[in-house]
């Protein structure tokens, strides 16, 4: 998938990755975070939509960072149709590389030439695709651009980078208008995870350990609808339980 380039993900350096998108403050942040990461591939451009399994429906765009112009030409193309990458992710098992040569030139109808023409317009080659099945529906995540050769090890970081992604898009946080209650200690976690305190500190501040910490934060997350403890963090300040 063209040029290599080599070290674009050092060792251990996922951990950092997943440490930042689960402290995005919102998914949006999460998936400039995800795609900033791509970049360094030649993949700068990626979407992440949801859709119901009954063939033709319509997808629910949860994130999008795509050239201006391609959403509107796909629609006033009806591009759906002739979408092989679509097509390749319905039957998809697993994670799954791309490029728009995989399709013989000879062997598209005019749908799907159309579709490759509209990509290759736009300096869309190829990319990854991540797909996640849910009940009745999928979660499909696009990364696209003009790739380069990617290693084995880096594909596994951004697929399963991808993986969390798609579960902080997919996490629906709770009603802002419904009162969430949480425990003492639940706040007093919170209160001091807001002041920039790791769980250990937190645990010697409170006489607990820190895994009695992580377990009350997890709670609150819990009680809250929402992935990161930034998140549940800022719902808790705006319902008043950490003191402004």
């Amino acid at each position: 998938m063209g040029q290599t380039v080599p070290g674009a993900i050092q060792s251990g350096a996922i951990f950092d990755h997943i440490d930042r998108i689960e402290a995005a403050a919102t998914p949006d942040d999460a998936w400039r975070i995800y795609l900033g990461m791509s970049v360094a591939f030649g993949i700068g451009h990626g979407m992440l939509d949801c859709r119901a399994l009954a063939p033709g429906s319509q997808a629910r765009m949860l994130a999008a960072t795509m050239p201006p112009g391609y959403f509107e030409g796909y629609r006033d193309n009806d591009l759906l149709q002739g979408d092989l990458l679509m097509e390749r992710a319905r039957g998809a098992g697993h994670p799954f590389d791309w490029l728009l040569t995989d399709w013989p030139a000879d062997k598209l109808t005019p749908p799907q030439r159309r579709w490759v023409e509209h990509n290759r317009a736009f300096g869309i080659e190829g990319g990854l695709c991540l797909v996640t099945f849910r009940p009745g529906e999928m979660a499909v995540l696009t990364l696209c651009g003009q790739p380069a050769a990617l290693t084995a090890r880096d594909r596994k970081v951004l697929f399963f980078l991808g993986h969390e992604i798609v579960n902080r898009c997919l996490q629906d946080p709770v009603d802002a208008g419904v009162p969430v209650w949480l425990s003492a200690r639940e706040r007093e976690c919170l209160r001091w995870a807001a002041a920039g305190k790791t769980d250990w500190e937190i645990g010697q501040i409170l006489s607990l350990s820190e895994k009695t910490v992580n377990v009350y934060i997890t709670r609150a997350k819990t009680k809250f609808g929402v992935k990161s403890r930034a998140q549940a963090i800022v719902l808790a300040s705006r319902a008043g339980h950490i003191p402004g």
